[in-house]
């Protein structure tokens, strides 16, 4: 099993017989934007602007993140066989991720979603998933043992505890984002963190599942359930994390958002470069909001990530330093 690390600042074990530092599960999406004044609600029909089409999708997204920052990175998901299904593998390619593992599926349309983004950069969208049936997770056990790390946002919950329980056989990191879409009770969302040695979620996902703001002392609570290691990002605020060992505060670096789409994305990619490298709590914390900053001044969730120079060069000159880390 991997959740037995307890030095302070060891977040991942150095594994140099692993392929692949970072296996991700999820089909990629191509996002379809629009502008508008104003997101319409029920009934109302507004003026927009077309922006385009743009590579998109969790998984797909802190896969990019990631292999830009540095790390050897892995996709196993579906394209369909429609228009957009070499866009989507070319942006993969243009990311230096393998799509070794990526198939392209016939009669299939590939992911899609509609984002409608206002002046603030605050998106709404919905998506639509490909609906082709799902491969054995049998067949992805030599991925899951040749990874040092296996990143998941799981929506069906039993396939996702047979990925886990297999990668944990192996000695692989479980690595996830929780939206509140996943966990309809406290059932499933104690399921999902029971299951995982690492979790990600927004502020406004913490809140809904636990009921509460987002605090250290709640987080830390929620160790209790499994995991070894909880980030919280807080948008503009910038992110807070426990582990079993200490705690962490960052906040963000201030920038004039044109598009939220992938921002937390690009920051669960920064932080899993940093940490996997050898990072401590605090280092990861500090280069992944940074990262994050970057990710918000283009339209388009991959628009805007930064090369690692990028984001080093913004750390030296940075003025948000973070909270100290108090170790427990």
């Amino acid at each position: 099993m991997s959740r037995d690390l307890s030095n302070v600042g060891l977040l991942f074990a150095q594994r140099p017989d692993r392929s692949s530092d970072l296996f991700m599960v999820g089909d990629p999406c191509v996002d379809i934007y629009f502008a508008t004044r104003r997101v319409p609600v029920a009934g109302e029909k507004r003026l927009g602007q077309m922006l385009g089409c743009f590579a998109g999708g969790t998984e797909s997204n802190v896969a990019c993140a990631a292999s830009r920052l540095g790390l050897t990175v892995s996709v196993c998901g579906r394209v369909g066989d429609d228009v957009y299904a070499a866009m989507l593998l070319a942006e993969f390619s243009r990311f230096g991720v393998s799509t070794e593992h990526v198939t392209r599926t016939p009669g299939a349309t590939s992911a899609s979603a509609l984002i409608m983004v206002p002046p603030d950069g605050e998106k709404a969208l919905v998506y639509s998933a490909m609906t082709a049936p799902l491969d054995p997770v049998a067949d992805m056990f030599g991925l899951l043992e040749q990874s040092r790390a296996f990143y998941s946002a799981p929506y069906d919950l039993p396939r996702f505890l047979l990925q886990a329980e297999a990668a944990q056989g192996f000695g692989t990191d479980v690595i996830i984002d929780i939206e509140a879409a996943m966990a309809p009770d406290t059932a499933t969302f104690h399921a999902l963190l029971s299951a995982s040695d690492v979790v990600f979620m927004s502020s406004d996902s913490f809140r809904e599942l636990a009921g509460q703001p987002p605090s250290i002392e709640r987080l830390q609570e929620l160790l209790g359930y499994g995991p070894r290691l909880l980030i919280v990002t807080l948008g503009v605020d910038g992110a807070m994390a426990v582990s079993r060992t200490e705690n962490c505060q960052h906040p963000g670096f201030p920038e004039i958002a044109v598009d939220s789409t992938g921002a937390g994305d690009c920051f669960a990619g920064a932080f899993l470069a940093c940490a996997l490298q050898g990072g401590t709590l605090a280092e990861s914390m500090a280069f992944a909001c940074a990262a994050a900053g970057f990710a918000v001044q283009a339209f388009g969730a991959r628009s805007g990530y930064p090369q690692r120079v990028d984001v080093e060069s913004r750390l030296r000159s940075a003025d948000p330093q973070p909270f100290p880390a108090s170790v427990r």
